[in-house]
């Protein structure tokens, strides 16, 4: 640590960052009653979080993902706070905890939370942590060895299904929240915010740089990037529509056939971990969009309450997946996440209510259909998916000083998805 940390010892900011960090660790320390030596920096974290590992024979497994809210002076800081990001994580965690755990499904996986059985949130509100288990001892890899990879159609589709019955836990969350049998508790109220206008705000102050990018990107993209971003520019997409997060009152008002789900809302391949390695496949795209693996998903920093699939969709698929799957594959893997999605409902359904009958699936094969086919909810899907691949996953998956022959099928990824989104809002 101090050999990485010395780097930043010339700045005066980062030194009194030093010194916080070096507090936070011994708090957390003692928080988990362990050694300061068993607790390591991981250097590769997200961007919203400070992470760690924890490895001490007092656990069980003994690896625990510790993942603390960020300082709250920092950049990352400010936008956890301004969004309840770091909240909403660990309240997504404990719904999953206390109110889903009698649910099953077939792909998706969801980390567990071996540690601080009270009580994920610990301290103030300046410092927050999660300590959850480190899904690498039970084999689970990042699908692609980098955000540059792009997925092949068995991981896909995989990672598919485990989005879909994700949402369908959240849907027979959701539904038996209106019924009556379960209700919503302070705890969750968090998964209704931010509102709109907050939203829109945040994307307001941002959005300008992520425009300025894209048009600077002369080497990389030539004229396209420049067209893509006067054509981005004059959409005014940073204007969050009200319907896309639903407050509590707009659930409620909602027709009881609706489709409503708890979102993931940050949803692309770093966020999805495979049970076993699948390398890319080079040449001719698989026709069998089966496959027999596990997904475990992660970061739920962005969850929120919907009644649109198609943003998680969207982003996944057009920031993930090559051209190619999505142009010769798309209505298929839409079957997939189809199928997935009322499969786990009707199983979860049976256990929970006692039946599920054809009539029932029948109208929830229609419901699915409608929201995955319609116009509005697609374009507001496009102008989702074109903000986050404009603030920050652009550089992401490209680094700022990549040309057109370093970037590579990156590049052309993003440019062939930034083209077809804004031509979907457009239209």
């Amino acid at each position: 640590h101090v050999h990485v940390l010395s780097l930043y010892v010339p700045d005066q900011g980062c030194r009194r960052q030093l010194k916080a960090m070096s507090e936070r660790l011994t708090a957390l320390s003692g928080l988990l009653g362990v050694p300061e030596s068993s607790i390591s920096r991981v250097e590769t974290g997200g961007m919203l979080s400070d992470m760690f590992l924890v490895q001490n024979e007092k656990f069980k497994p003994e690896k625990l993902f510790v993942k603390i809210s960020p300082l709250p002076e920092t950049f990352s800081g400010q936008i956890c706070s301004r969004l309840n990001l770091f909240e909403r994580e660990i309240k997504a965690y404990h719904l999953f905890r206390t109110q889903t755990s009698d649910l099953s499904f077939d792909t998706l996986v969801l980390p567990q939370l071996p540690h601080v059985d009270a009580s994920t949130q610990a301290g103030s509100p300046d410092f927050q942590y999660l300590a959850i288990e480190d899904l690498r001892e039970r084999k689970y890899k990042p699908a692609v060895g980098s955000v540059r990879e792009a997925l092949s159609l068995s991981q896909t589709s995989t990672i598919m299904k485990a989005l879909a019955e994700f949402h369908a836990i959240g849907y027979c969350f959701l539904c038996s929240v209106k019924r009556g049998e379960r209700q919503f508790t302070d705890l969750d109220e968090v998964f209704f915010t931010p509102d709109s206008s907050e939203l829109s705000s945040f994307f307001s102050d941002f959005f300008p740089s992520g425009i300025e990018d894209l048009r600077n990107r002369s080497t990389l993209f030539g004229n396209k990037g420049k067209q893509l971003a006067d054509r981005i520019e004059g959409l005014a997409l940073h204007q969050v529509p009200k319907e896309d997060h639903l407050s509590r009152e707009a659930l409620e008002g909602l027709p009881s056939e609706s489709l409503v789900l708890l979102a993931h809302g940050d949803f692309f391949c770093p966020n999805a971990m495979m049970e076993k390695r699948e390398e890319a496949l080079q040449g001719e795209v698989e026709t069998n969009v089966s496959s027999p693996e596990q997904c475990a998903l992660i970061d739920f920093q962005w969850t929120h309450v919907s009644d649109n699939p198609l943003p998680d969709l969207f982003f996944f698929l057009f920031s993930s997946t090559p051209a190619s799957i999505q142009r010769d594959n798309f209505d298929s893997l839409l079957g997939v996440y189809t199928d997935a999605f009322v499969s786990c409902v009707k199983v979860n359904e049976e256990k929970r209510v006692g039946k599920f009958t054809t009539e029932q699936e029948t109208a929830l094969r229609a419901v699915l259909k409608r929201s995955l086919s319609d116009p509005a909810k697609r374009k507001s899907a496009a102008r989702v998916c074109i903000v986050q691949l404009m603030l920050g996953d652009l550089t992401m998956f490209v680094p700022e000083d990549a040309d057109a022959d370093s970037a590579g099928e990156p590049a052309e990824r993003i440019a062939a998805a930034l083209e077809t989104l804004v031509g979907l809002f457009e239209g």
